[in-house]
This record gives C-alpha cells, structure tokens and sequence, in this order.
C-alpha cells in the first residue's frame, strides 16, 4: 500500500500563504513541513501548482515594492533602497565586490608568497594598461 502523498491542498496554501506574504521558497516549505528537494519535485510535476507558486511570489514583491514607493517621498533611504537592488551597476554598493577581490587576492598572495598589497597595485596597474 502507497503512502499517501503529502502533496495536500493544506499544504499547498501553506506555502502559498508563507510566499504571499515574503517569505523565502525554504521558509515556506518550512512552515508547510514539506522538504525542499519534495516542493522543487512539485514545481516539476504540478504545473497549477508551479504557475501558483510564480503568481504568490510575484504578489508579495509588487506589493514589497508598492509599499517602498509610497515610502519614498517622505524617505530618501526607500529610494536610495530602490535604486542600489533595481540599477546596480549604476548605484549599487561596490564595498562587497572589493571586500570580495581583497579576500581572493590575499589567499593567491598566500599561495605564490607575496605581499597582497604589491598583488592588487600590479592587478590594478595591468587592468589601467599601464606598462
């Protein structure tokens, strides 16, 4: 005898509803006690339920974004906020990127026994073509 599938309707809403309102894809499997790698295997297998799961997604950002908006003309930091996540390369944050390359360089330093100092300013000096 099968077991029965945990693929319920009770189910199904509780990740829809935990998406509706936010929440991450993991979040909400957690909240519906549903295991990951079960709900990827769903999105693959139910079509309505995949189509849902889009729809409750795209629900909570327009709302996320309607509320920045309407936050934004009272509040540089919502604009400032839409701006970095929807333009950037234009103003996005650049400190992770360098913090990024610094952590990368300073291991390869370590590796071939230079300083990461003298590493970067050569990385920097072949980038700007100097000779």
């Amino acid at each position: 005898m099968a077991r029965p599938s945990k693929f319920t309707p009770e189910r199904q809403q509780r990740i829809l509803t935990a998406l509706s309102a936010g929440n991450t894809r993991k979040a909400a499997c957690e909240y519906a006690g549903v295991e990951q790698h079960t709900f990827q295997r769903w999105l693959l297998r139910y079509v309505h339920f995949a189509q849902a799961v889009t729809r409750a997604e795209g629900d909570a950002e327009v709302r996320m974004m309607a509320l920045v908006h309407q936050a934004a003309p009272n509040d540089w930091r919502a604009a400032a906020w839409w701006l970095e996540r929807r333009r950037s390369s234009d103003y996005g944050r650049r400190d992770k990127l360098e913090l990024d390359i610094r952590e990368m360089a300073s291991r390869y330093a370590d590796q071939v026994g230079v300083d990461v100092d003298t590493l970067i300013a050569e990385a920097e000096r072949i980038v700007r073509g100097d000779r």
